[in-house]
């Protein structure tokens, strides 16, 4: 026991101790701060590597963006060249009911006129002849302009075709790279979702660790004061309430076992 020393033993004992103590408080001070400066550093990096994977990934998103709207650009230009094409379509149909009208009527007026030959013939062969080259002329005419009409259908319709040949293959083409860049942009964001997420869940658990590394730290200083202060000469060091700015400490297999050593003495 402390008592049967001698003063100057219980003295030299005494100062000892509190040294000792003084030592190791300062020592486990400087171990906890390394260890919040660690943890903070990566909660640190850590969201610092979510935030410029988020960056990352809004400016893919900007890009996929602008791509979507270069392609529905491109489909718009396709659509109103089909439109127009349509419409070139149209006008033909309406020239070639024009014609049709005017074939009905120079047929109608060549069955007039050979009505009229009919009835001439009575005036002789030179009249029969004159009405005959006419008709030969009309016939011609005739002729002419169905041939026109025919080539003229057969032209806009071949152009037509090939007009909506071109238009599927584009469709078909702006459709697939459409599809392409929706896929990939799609993955992209779910990585940086899942990124951000680790980030978040990572730095919520580093929090909590220095939480308990702090409480523990107060704990474990409590209670080396409390240790030196109990024994006899040594009221007039400070309580573990009173020392200072208190530093958190790192929860590791050692710290805990010697944690529970100190508790059962």
């Amino acid at each position: 026991p402390l008592a049967d020393l001698p003063p100057e033993l219980a003295d030299a004992v005494k100062v000892v101790t509190a040294t000792l103590t003084g030592h190791v408080v300062q020592l486990l001070r400087e171990l906890n701060d390394r260890a919040v400066r660690a943890a903070e550093c990566r909660v640190d990096d850590i969201t610092r590597t979510a935030g410029e994977q988020k960056a990352q990934a809004e400016r893919e998103l900007a890009d996929a963006v602008q791509t979507v709207d270069d392609l529905e650009q491109r489909l718009e230009a396709a659509t109103a060249d089909l439109r127009k094409t349509q419409e070139l379509l149209d006008n033909s149909r309406e020239r070639e009911q024009t014609n049709l009208v005017e074939l009905a009527q120079v047929r109608e007026r060549l069955a007039a006129t050979e009505e009229r030959l009919k009835d001439a013939e009575k005036n002789g062969r030179e009249a029969a002849e004159q009405h005959r080259q006419q008709m030969e002329t009309r016939q011609h005419k005739l002729d002419d302009a169905e041939q026109r009409l025919t080539d003229s259908v057969s032209r806009y319709t071949s152009d037509l075709r090939e007009a909506k040949v071109e238009y599927s293959a584009t469709v078909s083409e702006l459709k697939a790279q459409y599809m392409q860049t929706e896929g990939s942009l799609l993955k992209r964001i779910d990585t940086a979702e899942n990124a951000a997420r680790e980030a978040r869940t990572s730095e919520a658990l580093l929090q909590g660790e220095i939480r308990a590394l702090k409480e523990q730290n107060r704990e474990l200083t409590a209670l080396l004061y409390g240790s030196v202060s109990g024994l006899p000469g040594n009221a007039d060091i400070p309580e573990a309430d009173d020392a200072g700015p208190k530093a958190s400490s790192v929860v590791t297999p050692a710290t805990s076992r010697k944690k529970k050593e100190e508790r059962h003495e």
